[in-house]
């Protein structure tokens, strides 16, 4: 039964999926554990207009969250890219899991937005390898196969190197049966503590 009063997880998911792989799996879980949860569905949209939509998203992300004041949020992939723009926006984050985030590994996060933010990385990630080779001047990075590079303390790196049964050359590796029931576990830990 989801408790009303819990901290509200929001889940972004990247360009080339809707979520029903990734975030919105990690929601169920998560709403099995008690949890309010909201899935920012912005659609299918090609690579190369991500600069344009990254910014539009995070304003819809927005304007959906509606004044909440007690929000975590779980992103894959270039959802990352949307939670870094509503950050620097103005949307605060309690707690921030980027799983595979397809942005630059030294992203600089505004500090005064976010508690604290778990880097999922996995270093055999080909999709991050080859689109921060092929898309990098659009803003994509790697920061989901090499780990945070950056300078603030408050951004840890987890690397998991178990490959995925689903395939997508590693990119969705959390996001396995297991991987999903740990994830919630350590996600329902972390947003609870504090609250």
């Amino acid at each position: 039964m989801i408790d009303v009063d819990s901290p509200l997880i929001v889940g972004v998911h990247g360009i080339l999926s809707l979520g029903v792989k990734s975030t919105d799996l990690l929601l169920k879980e998560l709403e099995h554990k008690g949890h309010r949860t909201l899935e920012i569905d912005h659609g299918w949209f090609p690579a190369v207009l991500s600069g344009i939509t990254a910014r539009y998203f995070a304003k819809q992300l927005i304007k959906r969250l509606d004044g909440e004041s007690y929000v975590s949020v779980v992103a894959h992939s270039f959802g990352a890219r949307i939670v870094l723009e509503a950050m620097m926006l103005g949307q605060k984050f309690e707690h921030v899991f980027l799983f595979n985030p397809a942005i630059p590994a030294d992203s600089d996060f505004p500090v005064e937005y976010y508690k604290h933010i778990t880097v999922i990385a996995n270093p055999r990630d080909k999709i991050l390898k080859w689109g921060r080779i092929l898309l990098s001047v659009l803003g994509y990075g790697d920061l989901g196969r090499i780990g945070y590079t950056g300078i603030s303390p408050r951004v840890t790196t987890c690397r998991n190197t178990k490959p995925s049964p689903q395939g997508l050359a590693a990119h969705g590796h959390a996001f396995t049966p297991d991987g999903l029931k740990a994830w919630a576990e350590v996600i329902h830990q972390e947003t609870l503590a504090p609250f």
